[in-house]
């Protein structure tokens, strides 16, 4: 049986967790394609050097425009509207491809050209995602957009929701208030084979603090470099600090050790005692999964980020600071992680609780049985 996946490429988490999810349906004999761009394509074919599980379609994609270290919706809107050439070539290309493979199933992980085709294509297909529309503050303008989306969306068979449940859900603005615009909405959480994963210790571990870079190419590189000035300042007061997920690999510098881009960075995570993270959801609940109390910096303007930090403080497991706060003054991010340090004990408690919730889901098994049954 043949699955096509057309997967965002912007950011690396949705082709990480739609590469593991790809690996596991080759494993059971599936031959599967997938369709991405940008940070996306890269990453995936990354992953796919060593095990070769699937068939790679290189796209031309779309990206954010940013401005003075922010997302610029007004320029991102009128970049789209100015390429609005490319933006039909890109899907025009999905629809070919489509096509051209044949699939029987087809599983979009946050592509609207990937839901398009396939509905042209009367392909029956899947929508994962954590994000199925886009939060603002006029209640008006926010249900327009969600109608929008919704309809762009289309009618999949059933809408995989990548995230814990609510109340608990880290998306909360982005997922729980479109249930009633689908007829089938599931939550299953981290797209992970969770088998044999278990916690290490706290005190076991060996990392103090781990940054991870994991941004869209836009945004990637700034970060990097203002989070080095807040690793080096942690450094000095005798933290054992780590950075991954960007450029190459260093070793110590100082204090501090930079390990660059990382093939499988649960591999830190699960040794580190504390994370600051950029917002990403996967990131989250990879956190969630390993016990990690979190730091996050959302990046202004992105309003899934944004939305996800104020979850994490909402649920208790960990906090968030201003990019602004971050990259001017590095000792208050330094200050913030200290005094999170003293409520440890807190943080640690309410993640091993959504950590239970969020294992006994068991989402990618939901997901897998879904597709045997189509």
């Amino acid at each position: 049986m043949k699955i096509y996946m057309g997967v965002n490429g912007i950011g690396r988490g949705h082709a990480i967790r739609s590469f593991r999810l790809a690996e596991r349906l080759s494993k059971l004999g599936f031959e599967v394609y997938i369709s991405s761009y940008g940070d996306g394509f890269s990453t995936l074919k990354t992953l796919n050097s060593l095990s070769e599980c699937c068939k790679l379609i290189r796209l031309e994609g779309y990206t954010y425009a940013w401005l003075s270290k922010k997302l610029d919706w007004k320029r991102t809107v009128l970049k789209g509207i100015l390429n609005s050439n490319k933006l039909f070539k890109h899907f025009l290309n999905e629809l070919n491809n489509i096509y051209v493979v044949d699939p029987d199933i087809v599983i979009s992980d946050s592509r609207i050209s990937t839901c398009l085709a396939s509905m042209l294509l009367e392909k029956r297909y899947l929508l994962i995602s954590n994000q199925l529309s886009v939060f603002h503050t006029n209640n008006i303008i926010r249900y327009v957009i969600r109608r929008i989306f919704s309809y762009l969306w289309g009618r999949p068979e059933n809408v995989f929701v990548t995230d814990l449940p609510p109340p608990y859900t880290i998306s909360y603005v982005n997922s729980a208030s479109l249930e009633n615009l689908f007829h089938r909405i599931e939550y299953v959480g981290l797209l992970l084979d969770y088998k044999d994963i278990k916690p290490i210790r706290y005190d076991s571990r060996d990392i103090d603090v781990l940054f991870i870079i994991s941004a869209p190419s836009g945004d990637r590189e700034l970060f990097y470099l203002d989070t080095l000035k807040v690793a080096n300042e942690l450094g000095r007061k005798g933290y054992n600090v780590t950075v991954i997920g960007h450029g190459k690999k260093f070793g110590n510098v100082g204090s501090v050790s930079i390990e660059g881009w990382v093939r499988n960075s649960l591999n830190y995570l699960s040794r580190s005692k504390f994370v600051v993270l950029r917002g990403g959801q996967t990131a989250i609940l990879e956190s969630v999964l390993h016990e990690v109390p979190m730091l996050v910096v959302p990046a202004p303007n992105q309003t899934e980020q944004e939305g996800n930090a104020v979850s994490v403080s909402r649920l208790g497991i960990g906090s968030y600071i201003p990019y602004t706060l971050y990259y001017k003054k590095p000792e208050e991010t330094v200050k913030k992680i200290k005094s999170m340090f003293i409520e440890i004990d807190n943080y640690l408690a309410n993640l091993s609780r959504l950590r239970e919730i969020m294992i006994n889901i068991k989402g990618m098994d939901k997901i897998i049985e879904f597709i045997k049954g189509m």
